[in-house]
């Protein structure tokens, strides 16, 4: 990736994981942040643009933002680890194994997905994870601008959740993507099975390939 100009985001398996598995994107102001099949964080400050690499981000799955700004990331162990600045060095938190994506939600409960594909919460970073009952099989999840839980199926079909208890809900003609997030200006990306990204407007419009 590092210096290519395509929007081709090759990300591994995961809160927003792509190479061989999800995508895991999210946004961060004006620009992208997302997780490279090196498992290395990379920006790009509009879809448009080309990939560039985060310095010494090695090695996560995917990652997110709390609502306090820190970011978090899901590491190759299945732990969480943190960094207050794109630029500073993770940090494990102890005993918050073992989970393959990440949110946190607007009452600042976090939201784990699990190795079983089930949904888990926790009160706080250090906390012990919760299985949420009735709330699988998501392979990640992303938290929309207006709360709303939207997670990838194991089907890459979007499915969603006006709440953390409520039932999946599948949208239709939405696949087939590995990873999604929106973005500030509330445009969904989601990572197509060929790698590239694309748009939609609303949950229920159509994907838009986003050009190079």
């Amino acid at each position: 990736m590092g210096n290519n100009q395509s929007n081709q985001i090759d990300i591994d398996l995961l809160s927003l994981q792509i190479q061989m598995g999800k995508a895991s994107s999210l946004s961060t102001g004006l620009s992208v942040l997302a997780v490279g099949t090196d498992n290395q964080l990379y920006t790009r400050t509009q879809l448009t643009q080309p990939w560039v690499l985060v310095p010494n981000s090695a090695a996560v799955k995917g990652i997110t933002y709390l609502n306090d700004g820190t970011i978090v990331g899901v590491g190759m162990d299945n732990f969480l680890y943190t960094r207050n600045s794109l630029n500073e060095n993770w940090t494990q938190v102890p005993n918050s194994g073992h989970v393959v994506s990440v949110i946190q939600l607007n009452d600042n409960i976090i939201v784990g997905v699990g190795l079983d594909n089930f949904l888990y919460t926790r009160a706080s970073l250090t906390a012990i994870w919760v299985q949420v009952p009735n709330s699988g099989s998501v392979m990640s999840i992303s938290k929309f601008n207006d709360g709303t839980i939207v997670g990838i199926g194991m089907d890459n079909q979007l499915y969603y959740r006006r709440t953390l208890t409520a039932n999946w809900k599948q949208v239709p003609n939405s696949g087939s993507v590995k990873g999604v997030t929106q973005l500030n200006n509330g445009i969904i990306v989601g990572v197509g099975m060929d790698n590239l990204l694309y748009t939609r407007n609303l949950l229920l419009a159509n994907w838009i390939q986003v050009s190079n």
